[in-house]
């Protein structure tokens, strides 16, 4: 589930509502458009019932590390995944909650800002820790001689923290949410020396969404992390705190109810030996007859643009791949019904060894050999595919695998 962030538009500070994930911030109030730039950390705070007596300054802030993903784990000779969404506590602090529970679904959270007199504890590498929470978790009940250090992937990670506003009295630290006593300060670590103030790069930075071509406005979801120009016909992603070009080309379609899906196509070697089509389908053991000068195309990988469940991921990654040699040609042209993107080819890009095992006739043997494999990409781009409506589903022109419509909808708030 999304956090709901309480913030102010970065254009005239009127309030308003964002979601956890989203990147597109559109103002109802001065029909400003504003795209938050990464990779930003994104902070926010619980709102407090501290007592008026108690000085702004004296208030610590605790952090909790929210983690949200998918991960991916050998289990025998099976690929196993599982989606992920956990609160813990980013600290040692010894009688705290180790969990912030529902409250971060249920209350008003605001982006933390420099009106925040307090200060901040900080801890370690969290995030590193709860991946090794997670990984342990999933390792319970599994057959020790399959577990493999770095076994598992994680792929289309959200990170962010949310703060407890706390204050200490009478020897006892205080939730200040609930203003009650939380743990008594002889039972907690030190925190001397761990505190600090609002650090003035923790506020995002946002570029206004203008074509770098042409000028004109920039158009996408709350969610995508690709804006398109529908004057230019040009496609954008941030990087580095600025707008990109992207490489892109739509296959069109004759049918009337088309909805077309955006894929990365990533050209890849795999140790430098490994450079063809016909070589993977030889290092998977695949039963697909190809025709001669097919087999010769360059390696790539067609991998999903957009937020899907783990098994419709890995089916939609491993059916495109495996009939690229079948995919017409293509043109550089804006459609109706482009799905936005929000699966950014960083995630992608990570995603590619998981496909390769999924795609695999022989699992066994294939990920006794992961380990020794390297992906070098060559170069991607952004092919958008048509999918046909037949009744809830979406079906592939090139695959006939189809998505039911109401698994992009859920999916997209993974």
């Amino acid at each position: 589930m999304d956090l709901v962030i309480h913030r102010n538009c970065p254009s005239c500070g009127a309030p308003i509502e964002v979601l956890e994930a989203d990147r597109l911030i559109k103002c109802p109030y001065c029909d400003n458009h504003n795209y938050m730039a990464g990779p930003t950390l994104l902070r926010c705070v619980l709102p407090d019932r501290i007592p008026s007596q108690v000085s702004e300054r004296d208030i610590r802030y605790i952090p909790y590390i929210r983690f949200k993903g998918q991960v991916y784990y050998q289990d025998s000779s099976q690929l196993q995944y599982k989606i992920i969404d956990t609160t813990q506590l980013g600290v040692d602090c010894k009688g705290c909650s180790q969990s912030l529970g529902l409250r971060p679904q249920a209350m008003k959270i605001k982006p933390v800002s420099a009106d925040l007199k307090g200060k901040f504890m900080i801890g370690g590498d969290k995030v590193e820790a709860i991946r090794t929470q997670v990984t342990r978790l999933l390792s319970v009940g599994r057959n020790k001689r399959h577990q493999q250090n770095g076994d598992h992937t994680y792929i289309g990670e959200t990170v962010s923290v949310v703060y407890l506003p706390t204050y200490i009295q009478d020897g006892a630290i205080y939730d200040g949410v609930l203003d009650r006593p939380m743990a008594q300060l002889e039972e907690n670590v030190d925190i001397k020396g761990k505190l600090k103030e609002f650090r003035d790069d923790w506020h995002p930075r946002f570029l206004s969404t203008i074509c770098p071509n042409c000028g004109d406005s920039l158009h996408g979801e709350h969610d995508s992390v690709v804006l398109l120009c529908f004057n230019c016909e040009r496609v954008y992603q941030e990087s580095n705190g600025r707008f990109v070009g992207v490489d892109w080309s739509v296959i069109r379609s004759m049918s009337k109810e088309t909805i077309f899906l955006p894929f990365w196509r990533i050209l890849i070697q795999i140790n430098g030996l490994l450079t063809t089509f016909g070589d993977l389908l030889r290092l998977t053991n695949q039963r697909v007859t190809v025709p001669g000068k097919s087999a010769k195309d360059d390696l790539s990988f067609l991998v999903p643009g957009f937020k899907l469940n783990p098994k419709t991921f890995l089916q939609s990654a491993v059916s495109h791949t495996l009939v690229q040699h079948r995919i017409p040609p293509s043109v550089v042209s804006m459609e109706d019904n482009m799905h936005p993107v929000t699966f950014p080819v960083a995630e992608a890009e990570q995603a590619l060894g998981v496909v390769l095992a999924a795609m695999s006739m022989n699992k066994r043997m294939l990920f006794k050999s992961m380990a020794g494999l390297s992906f070098m990409v060559r170069r991607y781009e952004l092919l958008y595919l048509p999918y046909n409506r037949h009744g809830n589903d979406f079906v592939s022109d090139l695959t006939g695998r189809a998505i039911p419509s109401h698994v992009l909808r859920y999916s997209r708030s993974l």
